[in-house]
């Protein structure tokens, strides 16, 4: 009886969290990261500047061949995933300890920032990446603890390692915390052949990423390793802003429950009733969190890069929760109040995104919305309808070519003019500039082909990424027009504003090739 209710209240949870989060897919326009991996399914290949392949993949996938190109298909990938690894984590927990704390696990999956929204909502690597991680676990739980079906859960293992890898490069974690853990407790893997096999079976799903990086350069791994930028000496600060984005992602409350149940676990040594498993969830988890900490202390890192590390935590800590919270009221109380603050930030999210009168960022005229995050998903529909009323005008009255390009010198807002204005627009974009400022770009560019002679563009600068054309673009075109000024407004309030240049006569000098590095 016990067990049903459980299924049926994890059921009602998936449910509901699944029908909030397709409707504000549905009503929310895409975020930076979001729109430049939509233009990785504009052309599936091995591997790209950034990351390997799979988001495309998925993201072709489920737009059924970009044939449903809207907002809330495009996220679907991150939506499902979410409402997978809340059953497979409930499930899980439940094998392993018994239902009721099955369901604390998926509460606390549920009310995490990273999996729930930034992973499991927005499209991004993370957002399979994310499901292949909980199901290595959940393989190798059954292959060390549970000891159940272990050599065909080795090879899924080789499998799910590379699905995960195939996602972001560092899924090649989980076989160090595997092998670390079969060096330490069960050596006897080492003479397995299904170990080797199932390393050999994620090697062969990695193998086209390290052919395409060999091919350019190694261009993803020189992209990272620049990406993190290094300072002399030891900056604290920047360990602190790691550390305390680490809490906000993964909700302030579930960092509490995780780390007082660690501390509550080890103090009272609960770790010796289960030390094979309380050693492997370590494994899947500290030593990640703890690389980025150290490297947070010499150079700046993002908080969402240690998110997977976080996933097994969420698992230890429902583990033992019946062990550590002995009066249920506690740890329901506290469940409640961490899925009550997931659900104000979103409330107050969306609320700034869509309703809020004004803006966060720069007042300045010429940067107007610097610094705003809310207007990275707001006002490009609405942009779409008055850059089209200029093509239109333009070419109707002659002043452009009808088969005019638009430009642009990063990958945003290149990516959102692409998803926004090229496509419903069907005009060719380019994004000219550095490799690392344009990234998949330089492909995008290379596909499309050299900018013939004599042809008319548009350059599109949003006031928040403000970049004026006449300091690069000048020696290019024969003439570079004064700017069209299209304001946005938000209840009333201008919160930024398009500098629309009119780019006339191509006279050559921008590179659509892929530059070498």
């Amino acid at each position: 009886m016990i067990k049903q209710n459980r299924n049926r209240l994890v059921i009602y949870l998936i449910a509901i969290s699944t029908l909030i989060r397709l409707l504000i897919a549905g009503n929310l326009e895409l975020g930076n990261d979001e729109v430049y991996y939509w233009t990785y399914a504009l052309h599936i290949q091995p591997s790209y500047f950034d990351h390997p392949p799979m988001v495309g993949i998925l993201i072709r996938l489920f737009t059924f061949n970009l044939n449903f190109n809207q907002e809330i298909f495009i996220r679907l990938t991150a939506i499902t995933g979410s409402a997978i690894n809340t059953w497979l984590i409930y499930s899980l927990v439940t094998r392993i300890k018994n239902e009721e704390c099955g369901f604390y696990a998926a509460l606390l999956y549920t009310s995490c920032t990273y999996t729930s929204i930034i992973a499991g909502l927005f499209i991004l690597p993370d957002s399979p990446q994310v499901v292949f991680w909980l199901w290595s676990i959940s393989l190798m739980v059954d292959i060390f603890h549970l000891r159940r079906n272990k050599e065909m859960n080795m090879i899924l293992l080789g499998l799910s390692i590379g699905l995960c890898t195939l996602c972001k490069i560092h899924g090649i974690y989980l076989w160090f915390a595997a092998t670390t853990f079969i060096i330490l407790f069960e050596r006897k893997w080492l003479m397995n052949p299904f170990f080797w096999m199932s390393i050999l079976i994620s090697a062969i799903f990695i193998a086209p990423i390290f052919i395409w990086n060999y091919q350019n350069h190694f261009i993803t791994y020189s992209y990272h390793s620049q990406r993190v930028v290094a300072w002399d000496g030891i900056h604290f600060s920047s360990f602190l802003t790691e550390l305390f984005g680490e809490i906000f992602y993964n909700n302030p409350i579930n960092f509490f429950i995780i780390a007082f149940t660690l501390i509550y676990t080890i103090r009272h040594r609960f770790y010796k009733e289960n030390p094979r498993l309380f050693s492997l969830l370590l494994l899947l988890s500290l030593p990640l969190i703890f690389i980025f900490w150290v490297l947070s202390l010499f150079r700046d890192t993002l908080p969402h890069w240690s998110g997977p590390g976080y996933i097994a935590l969420t698992i230890f800590a429902a583990f033992y929760a019946d062990r550590v919270w002995r009066l249920k009221s506690t740890i329901h109380r506290l469940l409640g109040f961490s899925n009550g603050l997931l659900i104000l930030l979103i409330g107050v999210s969306f609320f700034l995104i869509h309703s809020m009168p004004g803006q966060i960022g720069s007042r300045n005229i010429a940067t107007l919305g610097d610094g705003d995050f809310t207007l990275d998903m707001y006002g490009w529909t609405d942009f779409e309808k008055e850059f089209s009323q200029i093509v239109s005008e333009d070419q109707h009255t002659g002043m452009m070519q009808k088969n005019a390009y638009l430009i642009s010198n990063k990958w945003f807002p290149a990516a959102h003019l692409k998803y926004y204005v090229a496509q419903p627009l069907n005009m060719d974009i380019y994004a000219f500039g550095d490799l690392f400022d344009i990234h998949h770009f330089a492909w995008l560019n290379n596909l499309n082909g050299p900018i013939p002679l004599g042809s008319d563009a548009y350059y599109v600068s949003p006031s928040n990424y403000h970049s004026d054309p006449n300091l690069w673009l000048k020696k290019d075109f024969k003439k570079i027009d004064i700017p069209i000024v299209v304001p946005e407004f938000r209840h009333g309030k201008k919160v930024r504003i398009f500098y629309v240049y009119r780019l006339k006569d191509y006279e050559g000098g921008l590179d659509s090739d892929i530059p070498n590095r």
